[in-house]
C-alpha cells in the first residue's frame, strides 16, 4: 500500500494506462476530499490497471463509512444535508441537552441545530483544517476521560456529552 503523494509518479503512470486523460492531481483532489482513505496499488494492479482502484478506509474509531459516495434517501423533514436517520438522540453540548438526528456525523449535527453559523463557518468538511475538532466522553465516564475528536469525522452516540468545541464552531443558543 502507498499513501497518495508518497509515490505520485507511480500512481500518475497508473492511472493514465487506465484513463489517458486522468492525470495524478485529479485523482489526488479526489482522496484529499475524502481524506480517510489510502489506495492499495498491489502488483496485479500495476499488471493490470484495468482492475477497478477502490479507496480502502482508514481505521477510526467512532468514524462513519463514507456516505456522501452512496445515494441516499430523503430523510424525514426532507433535508438533503443529513443522512437518513429515524430518531432524534440526546446530546450534552456544553451542559445543554440537545436532540440531534441520529446516523450523522457531528458536523451535520451542528448543522442541524445552528444552520446559519455552521454553514458559513471556516471548515473543510473532510478532516483536513481541523476547524472542527471537539472534545467528548461518553456518558458514564467524566471528563478526564475526554477524547478529542473531529466533528466532521465521527457519528453522533446517543449520550455523548461534548465538553469543549473548537473555537470555530458557533452554536446558537449555546455557545453564541
Amino acid at each position: 500500500m502507498i499513501k497518495v503523494g508518497d509515490d505520485a509518479e507511480m500512481l500518475d503512470t497508473v492511472l493514465r494506462t487506465r484513463n489517458p486523460h486522468l492525470h495524478v492531481k485529479a485523482f489526488t483532489a479526489f482522496i484529499l476530499h475524502h481524506s480517510a482513505f489510502i489506495v492499495t496499488l498491489t502488483p496485479a494492479v500495476l499488471r493490470n490497471p484495468s482492475i477497478i482502484l477502490k479507496p480502502e478506509p482508514l481505521y477510526f474509531p467512532q468514524i462513519m463509512d463514507d456516505r456522501s459516495l452512496e445515494t441516499t434517501t430523503a430523510t424525514p423533514n426532507g433535508s438533503d444535508l443529513l443522512d437518513p436517520y429515524e430518531k432524534l438522540v440526546s446530546v450534552d453540548i456544553l451542559g445543554s441537552q440537545v436532540q440531534v438526528p441520529e446516523k450523522n456525523r457531528l458536523l451535520r449535527c451542528f448543522q442541524y441545530l445552528s444552520i446559519n453559523t455552521i454553514s458559513y463557518g471556516d471548515f473543510c468538511w473532510n478532516g483536513e483544517c481541523t476547524n472542527c475538532q471537539i472534545w467528548y466522553h461518553s456518558a458514564d465516564q467524566t471528563e478526564e476521560n475526554d477524547r478529542p475528536t473531529l466533528s466532521c469525522r465521527a457519528e453522533v452516540i446517543e449520550g455523548m456529552v461534548i465538553t469543549k468545541l473548537s473555537q470555530f464552531i458557533k452554536l446558537e443558543g449555546i455557545n453564541k
